[in-house]
């Protein structure tokens, strides 16, 4: 099983375990970006979302990779330019976010 299939799977297990809006707020929009050394490496649409995941997902998403029985991974977020511009559920802090002008 290669990660692309891992992460798939992983998803699919949490998308039947979370409420359909936090699923699609912070994982629907996560994809396999590389992998190296032993660690699946997750591209996250914003910081925001890459924080959420390491502080209050990982343990969940831990839990999926084992229930799938994927290969032994260590999971890494990184915020990754791939996303497109618009995306949904996505959101902005207050740090990097954008003010309005005059």
């Amino acid at each position: 099983m290669d990660g692309r299939d891992t992460w798939r799977q992983v998803l699919a297990q949490l998308e039947g375990s979370m409420k359909p809006a936090n699923f699609d707020t912070w994982l629907r929009p996560t994809r396999v970006i590389g992998q190296e050394n032993g660690e699946l490496i997750i591209g996250c649409p914003t910081t925001y979302v890459k924080e959420w995941l390491e502080t209050r997902l990982l343990p969940s998403i831990k839990k999926a990779m084992s229930d799938v029985e994927a290969p032994p991974l260590q999971i890494r977020f990184r915020v990754s330019d791939t996303f497109p511009s618009q995306r949904p559920g996505s959101r902005r802090t207050g740090a990097g976010g954008s003010r309005g002008v005059t």
